[in-house]
């Protein structure tokens, strides 16, 4: 099955691999036997074939040099494609795999770029993977799972009264809105929290920082819900 995500990552692979900086870094870590390859492709193929010391050395190899050295951070992400995208089916549960693997992909070169091989020196890649899908599930599995009864009044969107729609020009245009919400979360194409979101930052206007704080996520979070949010509303137009 394609995964438009995934293919894009493999087309920036084709490219990283035959660059002039391929070449440097090559010849860099020559002196290094876990690195020591003809080309990035080969050194990716190795390391998927390796047994499981052999691969750790060279995940922990790559995980040293990746965060100051983009290239080392590139093959390490490339070494785990197909775990990240083994989690991102999983993770899924038979919806959209588009938003799951991008969410998923940031979050692997975050933790790639950041990786303490000194606090742990050993299973970088299951470690990695680990935190990325710890770190998927906090933010926003389990946030998505709460439903409407379980968000304060206040922020799930209220429909504008009669009165307000005969006194205020853009009544109409807010009850069209909040019926699109309403209808997008009986339908189950998008959650309650979603709802509100779109409601209270596109709608309301209040400050992205501020919903965030009520639901108890940070800003970036509730963003990528936004942008999901929207982009579900969007397909059911």
């Amino acid at each position: 099955m394609s995964r438009s995500v995934f293919d894009a990552l493999d087309r920036t692979w084709a490219r990283v691999a035959s660059s002039p900086d391929a070449a440097v870094a090559l010849e860099r870590w020559r002196t290094d036997p876990a690195l020591d390859a003809p080309d990035l492709d080969t050194l990716v193929d190795r390391v998927w074939s390796a047994g499981k010391a052999d691969a750790d050395r060279a995940h922990a190899a790559l995980a040293a040099r990746a965060p100051s050295d983009p290239v080392a951070a590139r093959v390490l992400l490339q070494v785990l494609r197909p775990g990240l995208r083994s989690l991102g089916r999983r993770l899924a549960l038979g919806g959209a795999f588009e938003d799951v693997d991008h969410d998923l992909l940031a979050l692997a070169w975050e933790r790639i770029r950041t990786y303490r091989v000194d606090r742990r020196p050993t299973a970088v890649a299951a470690n990695i993977l680990l935190d990325v899908r710890k770190h998927y599930v906090r933010t926003v599995v389990e946030p998505d799972r709460i439903r409407l009864e379980h968000i304060p009044a206040e922020m799930w969107p209220s429909a504008p009264s009669a009165e307000h729609e005969a006194l205020d020009a853009f009544g109409p245009s807010l009850r069209r809105a909040h019926e699109r919400l309403a209808t997008a979360v009986d339908r189950g194409k998008i959650t309650a929290t979603s709802a509100a979101v779109v409601w209270r930052t596109r709608v309301q206007q209040h400050d992205d920082a501020e919903v965030a704080a009520e639901l108890g996520v940070d800003v970036r979070t509730l963003q990528r819900r936004r942008q999901r949010a929207e982009r579900q509303l969007a397909k059911a137009s």
